[in-house]
């Protein structure tokens, strides 16, 4: 320890140089004060722990605030992403919309004679959507031969708007009526068929009249029929021989009644007789892939007056199908051409089709080479067209 610097005898002398106490009061007066004083100060050493103790509380409520306040704002925004994960959704089905009013123009009306027009036709003058022409006509599609008996073109007239009741009685009229030279194609009819249909069935009756050349050209008319009972909206069609169930071919024998695949699967090429006759798409292959359906319309199948619908220079990366929204949509590489022609729209019209033979109602272009062809905009989701190769209505007298 270190010493004092201050001596005994120098400390004795500080203090009886400091002032005398003056205090009167005994040694009971003088304890009695200090003991106030402590007991005071033993008081007052409360006063911390009562301090912390309320600050503790203060923390504990602050605490459960911030807690309560941090979950409902955690529930606002689930609720906002919710509704935006709705909105969005809502806005697919508006994009949706929207686009199949803008991409389900018709073409505009020729005169069936002599100026039938193909699928590759020019817009509807009235700039009308399909959908709104169709509310006030209707559409009956039959399926031609081609000149050479190789190929079915479905081909869809324009009528006056009918009652369902009587879509039986406008299909005969017009199959009965139809001049397969006029369309740039085969002269297969008429056939004399009669057809009918017993209300809430799903099937109609095809009455084959004795001696006719549908029995004898089985083949040939079983096709045609098929692609005509594609598009009359029945799951399969009963056959009758002058009245008596089933009819009886050479080649294929006694038919009673067929059904009709729920999807057809067919790619899509262009059958054009000559250069005067109109252009038609016509299905041709099957297949259980779209992929392969489309790659197989870039090739030519060595058949008289039938040629490729989509050009090499189409290319695509990617082929996506959403069968849940019925959409397959297609990626289109950087390097893709496609010219806005008549071929350009044939082109469309045959991947369309294509994937409606699959079972898709919309089809989306990714990276199109251009915004638009003909009245399709291929920036945005296009809506399967209701059916083929349109033609003027014929009038039904």
């Amino acid at each position: 320890m270190k010493k004092s610097r201050w001596s005994d005898d120098e400390i004795k002398k500080l203090l009886h140089q400091l002032p005398e106490i003056s205090d009167k009061r005994n040694q009971g007066e003088v304890y009695q004060s200090l003991s106030s004083l402590k007991l005071f100060k033993r008081k007052r050493s409360w006063i911390p722990a009562v301090t912390a103790a309320f600050s503790l509380v203060i923390i504990v409520l602050l605490s459960v605030s911030f807690f309560h306040e941090r979950n409902h704002l955690s529930s606002q925004i689930s609720m906002k992403q919710a509704n935006s994960t709705r909105a969005d959704k809502q806005i697919d089905s508006g994009n949706l919309a929207a686009a199949d009013a803008g991409n389900q123009k018709t073409a505009s009306d020729k005169a069936v004679s002599g100026n039938v027009q193909g699928s590759g036709s020019s817009k509807d003058p009235a700039g009308k959507s399909e959908a709104a022409m169709l509310s006030k006509n209707r559409i009956v599609t039959i399926g031609v031969p081609d000149r050479q008996y190789n190929l079915i073109i479905p081909v869809s007239i324009k009528v006056k708007q009918f009652s369902e009741s009587k879509r039986l009685d406008v299909l005969k009229k017009n199959m009965d009526g139809l001049k397969g030279k006029v369309l740039g194609l085969g002269d297969y009819y008429p056939l004399k068929l009669t057809f009918t249909k017993k209300p809430g069935e799903s099937s109609i009756n095809i009455d084959i009249p004795a001696k006719s050349r549908a029995i004898r050209d089985d083949q040939l008319f079983l096709r045609t029929i098929r692609q005509t009972m594609k598009y009359q909206h029945v799951a399969k069609f009963t056959l009758t021989e002058n009245g008596k169930a089933g009819a009886s071919f050479p080649e294929t024998g006694w038919i009673r009644e067929e059904k009709l695949p729920a999807s057809f699967r067919q790619t899509y090429l262009i059958y054009q007789a000559d250069k005067k006759s109109p252009s038609y798409i016509v299905p041709y292959m099957e297949y259980n892939y779209i992929g392969d359906a489309l790659a197989s319309a870039k090739k030519n199948p060595a058949i008289e007056g039938v040629k490729p619908s989509i050009p090499r220079a189409l290319k695509w990366t990617k082929i996506m199908e959403d069968k849940k929204e019925k959409k397959v949509t297609i990626c289109l590489s950087s390097d893709s051409e496609l010219k806005n022609t008549k071929e350009g729209v044939q082109t469309v019209e045959a991947i369309l089709f294509t994937a409606k033979d699959f079972g898709y109602e919309w089809v989306n272009f990714k990276n199109p080479p251009l915004a638009k062809i003909g009245h399709f905009q291929l920036n945005r989701a296009i809506r399967v067209p209701q059916a083929p190769n349109v033609i003027s209505s014929i009038k039904n007298k």
